[in-house]
C-alpha cells in the first residue's frame, strides 16, 4: 500500500487561494497515475490532495514512491515555487479489504497514512516504510540499528529521504563501465 499527501495545503491555499491548489492536485493526478501503472500498482483512488494505491510487491511500491518523488522534483524545476508539488508517502504491507475497486480498508492502509501524514509529514520530500516493507525490501538486517530507524508505540519505521539521482543499474546502462574513480567512490559509500 502506497499512500501519499501533497504537502504544504493550508500555507498554499492561504496565500494563493483554492482554485490555486485545485490546479496543483490536478497536475499530482496526471503525473501519478502513468507511474502507478507502470509498476504494476492499482490507482485505488485520489482524495482530495491524497493518493491511495496499491502494489503487488514492496519493491514496486518503493520504485514507484521513488519516481513519482523524481517527476516532481523535475517538474518543479520547470515552475515557480508557489506551484511546487511536494509529498509525504506512506508505504505498508498487510491484509487489505479492497472494496470494488473504489476504496480498501485495513490496518496496511491506516499505517501507510499514518506514516506519509504523521511521520513524512514532518520533513519534506520523505517516504516512510513500515516494518514489514522494510523487511521485504531487504532495507533491515538483523540487529542493525538504521539512524533513520524508529518506533511509534508497536510500528517500526524507516524514514528514507529522496534524493535526486540515478541508480546504479542506470549508470551502468548509460556508461557499460564504471571508472576506477567511480567504481571507488560507489565502494566507499556501500561499505561505510
Amino acid at each position: 500500500v502506497l499512500v501519499f499527501d501533497m504537502t504544504g495545503f493550508s500555507e498554499l491555499t492561504h496565500r494563493y487561494g483554492i482554485v490555486h491548489f485545485l490546479s496543483m492536485v490536478r497536475r499530482m493526478q496526471l503525473t501519478t497515475e502513468p507511474i502507478v501503472r507502470r509498476y504494476s500498482g492499482t490507482l485505488v483512488k485520489f482524495e482530495a490532495d491524497n493518493c491511495y494505491a496499491m502494489f503487488p510487491d514492496a519493491i514496486a511500491a518503493i520504485s514507484a514512491a521513488r519516481e513519482i518523488n523524481a517527476a516532481f522534483e523535475v517538474a518543479n524545476e520547470a515552475t515557480p515555487d508557489e506551484l511546487d508539488i511536494r509529498i509525504a508517502c506512506g508505504v505498508d504491507h498487510g491484509r487489505i479489504l479492497v472494496v470494488s475497486g473504489r476504496d480498501f480498508f485495513g490496518n496496511a492502509v491506516n499505517r501507510a497514512c499514518k506514516l506519509g501524514e504523521d511521520l513524512a509529514g514532518r520533513c519534506q520530500r520523505r517516504t516512510v516504510l513500515g516494518e514489514r516493507q522494510i523487511d521485504e525490501a531487504g532495507q533491515r538486517g538483523g540487529d542493525h540499528e538504521h539512524p533513520n530507524q524508529g518506533q511509534d508505540g508497536d510500528m517500526a519505521y524507516l524514514v528514507m529521504e529522496y534524493l535526486p539521482g540515478i541508480t546504479l543499474r542506470e549508470l551502468l546502462r548509460e556508461q557499460r563501465r564504471l571508472t576506477v574513480p567511480q567504481t571507488v567512490t560507489i565502494m566507499d559509500a556501500i561499505l561505510s
